[in-house]
């Protein structure tokens, strides 16, 4: 979870004190600055997967309608070749 700013202010401030501003520096780039750092959430995932099914369904249909193509393609030339 990302740390509030203020919280983010204070621990910078009393941490370097201790630790000096450089190494305080390095152990908050382990966490996210941001306060717009949100989980996703349910609805986003199923949003997604919704997303990833329609992209799965095209690429089967596209695919099937590609083999029928091809299938009938060739039974129109075997069907040219013995008649």
């Amino acid at each position: 979870m990302a740390l509030q700013e203020k919280h983010r202010n204070t621990i910078y401030t009393e941490f370097a004190k201790t630790l000096g501003e450089e190494a305080t520096q390095a152990l908050l780039s382990q966490f996210p600055a941001r306060d717009v750092d949100e989980p996703a959430t349910k609805a986003d995932l199923e949003l997604l997967g919704a997303q990833l099914r329609l992209e799965i369904v095209d690429k089967i249909t596209n695919r099937m309608l590609t083999i029928g193509g091809l299938g009938l393609a060739a039974m129109t030339g075997l069907l040219a070749l013995f008649t």
